[in-house]
């Protein structure tokens, strides 16, 4: 398979080890440093470098059968029209877009060029979540009480923290969609009314408030409370791998550590749950599933189509501060 990577710094390094696992073949590198792609380049030891600008001026020029986008979402728009218009299909980092508007133009624009765009919700390969998911799945309405804590140092992405801290509510936009998918594709879960309160800290260097607090009422009878901060400083963060709790009248299951555990019994799944936390491994199992085996469910829950519906529960939620 031939693709191009838009996108050589932080989250699109760990990319590199699909493309060596695969035997992919890099057409191009992109980012809006020809440095950085030149760097990506050297490590990979194949393809172009190339700046943003000269790959969407001229996109037709590179053929490839998949893009895989890690750049920031600002301006992918114009990124997803070229190369959907150039007959190659999308693999982009979350949130896909910024904008809802952007977002049904998409769906027209996959409509009419039948070339397809999939979310890289990476997490919900792990393990512990693939297990849980399984054991629940028969069973998903037994489940009333739903709890979602995520407390991290917002800062610690390099080199990501300077887009981040500009984002309007980013703790929502991009941490909290990896939340929120997980909660639909673990649940199916149908909201009916959202609570929501944004806030900040007298220490944060976000330009927006990054932290906010959400109680969501669903259908049947499910209550779900969600907690997301960027602004904490302790010691003991709770991380993306932790802080999931559900609960039904006969037992519960918690996530701590990238670890399942059932009415507070540690359920192993597989000895490399520390290393499957690594999104260089995640971003491997989730390839694998989209074009390799070409799993059904993971090319619906991974669609755009399916997204769009995480964006709007992201919608409902901002509305709500």
């Amino acid at each position: 398979m031939k693709v191009i990577l838009i996108g050589a710094k932080g989250f699109g390094k760990t990319w590199h080890r699909t493309v060596k696992s695969h035997g992919l073949e890099v057409v191009a590198v992109v980012d809006i440093e020809l440095e950085h792609s030149r760097d990506a380049v050297r490590e990979l030891g194949q393809g172009e470098p190339l700046t943003l600008q000269q790959w969407i001026s001229r996109p037709t020029k590179f053929k490839a059968d998949l893009i895989i986008d890690s750049a920031p979402p600002f301006e992918r728009f114009n990124r997803l029209r070229a190369a959907l218009t150039s007959g190659i299909q999308v693999l982009a980092a979350k949130p896909l877009l910024t904008n809802m508007s952007e977002f049904e133009a998409l769906l027209h624009l996959e409509e009419e060029t039948q070339r397809r765009v999939f979310v890289a919700m990476q997490k919900r390969f792990h393990p512990a979540f693939q297990k849980l998911f399984n054991d629940i799945r028969d069973r998903r309405s037994d489940f009333h009480f739903v709890k979602l804590i995520l407390e991290v140092d917002g800062e610690f992405w390099t080199p990501g923290f300077e887009w981040r801290k500009k984002m309007k509510h980013p703790s929502l936009w991009e941490g909290a969609i990896h939340q929120l998918d997980l909660l639909k594709w673990l649940l199916d879960l149908r909201v009916r009314h959202i609570w929501a309160k944004s806030f900040s800290a007298p220490w944060s260097n976000f330009e927006s408030p990054p932290d906010f607090l959400s109680f969501f009422e669903c259908e049947n009878d499910i209550q779900v409370v969600y907690l997301s901060r960027w602004n904490n400083k302790s010691r003991q963060p709770i991380h993306y791998f932790s802080g999931l709790t559900l609960e039904s009248a006969r037992d519960s299951f918690e996530i701590k550590d990238g670890r399942l555990f059932q009415n507070g019994v540690y359920c192993p799944t597989t000895s490399d749950e520390e290393r499957m936390m690594d999104l260089s491994v995640l971003n491997e199992q989730l390839f694998k599933a989209l074009f390799i085996t070409e799993d059904i469910d993971a090319r619906m829950t991974l669609s755009s189509k399916y997204h769009y519906q995480v964006m709007e529960w992201a919608t409902l939620i901002e509305r709500a501060f």
